[in-house]
């Protein structure tokens, strides 16, 4: 097929700026207590968690720490639809509640504390909103052992626990407590506080909106709560055959369709739109991934998942979140290790370039195109250096891009077999990090096949 010929143009001036914790990742509380995850198979007591019980992760495992390590700094999320039945265990001082199926000991508070530090990390903890769970005694031994506590989300995913929890958050309640929480964190020191962890769902937006009230949920917690100094809120784009309630069911031709990408977009407006309004906080998407409920099989740990997730970055910067916090490191088919083999998925890969290459500076680049071929790019503040980034998601077209003048180095992802678990960098499978490696030219004109990406650095300063 003929390409399809096109050039970059770039603004001047960032229109946005991300933090270098931008791209992080969570570690679900389920998997790190030994909770219900996400496995083969489907029936559960609790149709919104896995239906496998698991041992807590192992967090001196060697290969965890160096894979973990190589995308720092980054935010560690600890959370998930069980850290609402977490009982905090740390001085032994109180009977664990009725309710509270996981426990968190000092014991493995200090495993993860320990984490942390090796791995450069600082963490974002999802405390227990559903139950008047005792959280001073952590929060005052967390305060007088580190400083790697970057907040304390209270709760997950609060607008849905009719269906999360089998009960209604009562909204007044839930603002009390948040209210006691900013209390106990001044008693104690300092401490930033993040709130609501909102669901997303695709095409419908949050859950119970059929109802049609006058404001959603979490507009509703905005203009009532005592400003939170971040909101969180989680977005998939679609949902697995895991799941039983299902808005968008989870295929690889929804994964990269137009629609994917304007929902997630309209999503991360609405959420700023609302922030900016009621409470001026920075905004984290706190939870994402390729597809709810574990991810799906054969399709999250692939290379066509690896497009998405580059795409999905790319928005979001532009749409105002400080941060992107993929679910998860590890574990089921959306985790960038397999926790199998403890080997990196593809979407590892394609993390590890973006936080390579991808600086801080959002510029505005625009390309003239069809909507298939993504364009974005950023620079870094420190060097001046900028990096582009183009992805094709069409799957026979390809393009012809004409560059400015420079020295570049070229970082060209693909895979004949887009479902495969592998990527090539530059047509050489990726095993390790020492495959991480780009390719020096001097050429003004790339080429990029259906269903490709490239990574362009700059090696040299755009002229003036």
């Amino acid at each position: 097929m003929t390409s399809t010929t096109t050039s970059i143009r770039v603004s001047a001036f960032p229109i946005a700026n991300i933090d270098e914790t931008y791209l992080s990742f969570a570690i679900d509380t389920s998997y790190m207590l030994g909770g219900w995850w996400w496995g083969d198979r489907h029936v559960r007591f609790n149709p919104t968690i896995g239906a496998n019980r698991i041992d807590p992760a192992d967090l001196s495992h060697a290969q965890l720490i160096r894979y973990a390590k190589a995308l720092g700094p980054s935010i560690l999320r600890i959370g998930g639809t069980e850290a609402d039945t977490v009982w905090y265990d740390i001085d032994h001082s109180r009977k664990k509640p009725n309710g509270c199926r996981l426990t968190l000991t000092k014991k493995r508070w200090e495993e993860i504390l320990t984490f942390a530090e090796a791995i450069d990390a600082r963490i974002l903890f999802t405390l227990n909103a559903a139950k008047h769970v005792h959280t001073a005694s952590l929060i005052q031994y967390t305060r007088n052992r580190t400083d790697r506590i970057a907040a304390w989300e209270f709760g997950n995913e609060v607008n849905a626990y009719p269906v999360t929890h089998i009960h209604r958050l009562r909204r007044l309640q839930y603002i009390r407590d948040l209210a006691v929480l900013r209390t106990t964190l001044n008693e104690h020191g300092d401490g930033k506080i993040a709130a609501f962890g909102s669901i997303i769902w695709p095409v419908i937006g949050e859950p119970f909106s059929y109802l049609k009230k006058p404001l959603s949920q979490t507009e509703q917690l905005l203009m009532n709560a005592a400003h939170p100094d971040i909101i969180t809120w989680h977005y998939y784009p679609q949902q697995s055959t895991r799941c039983p309630m299902r808005t968008c069911r989870a295929s690889a031709q929804t994964l990269l369709s137009p629609k994917t990408f304007i929902r997630a977009s309209h999503y991360a407006e609405q959420i700023h739109t609302w922030t900016q309004k009621y409470a001026h906080a920075d905004v984290w998407l706190g939870e994402t991934g390729p597809a709810l409920c574990g991810g799906e099989p054969g399709l999250s740990q692939s290379f066509f998942s690896s497009l998405w997730w580059l795409i999905h970055l790319g928005e979001m910067a532009k749409h105002h979140q400080s941060c992107i916090i993929r679910q998860t490191l590890i574990g089921s088919d959306y985790g960038l290790i397999d926790d199998n083999t403890m080997q990196p998925n593809p979407d590892y890969w394609t993390s590890l370039l973006w936080k390579r290459l991808m600086g801080q500076e959002v510029l505005d680049v625009q390309i003239d195109g069809p909507e298939e071929l993504r364009v974005y790019g950023h620079r870094n503040p420190k060097t001046g250096q900028r990096c582009f980034l183009l992805i094709n998601t069409h799957p026979t077209q390809p393009f012809s891009v004409h560059l400015s003048e420079g020295t570049k180095t070229l970082y060209h992802l693909s895979n004949p077999n887009l479902l495969e678990n592998s990527l090539y960098l530059n047509n050489k499978v990726v095993q390790k990090f020492e495959d991480i490696k780009g390719l020096k030219m001097n050429e003004h004109e790339i080429h990029i096949g259906g269903y490709e990406a490239v990574f362009i650095q700059e090696t040299s300063s755009p002229p003036n």
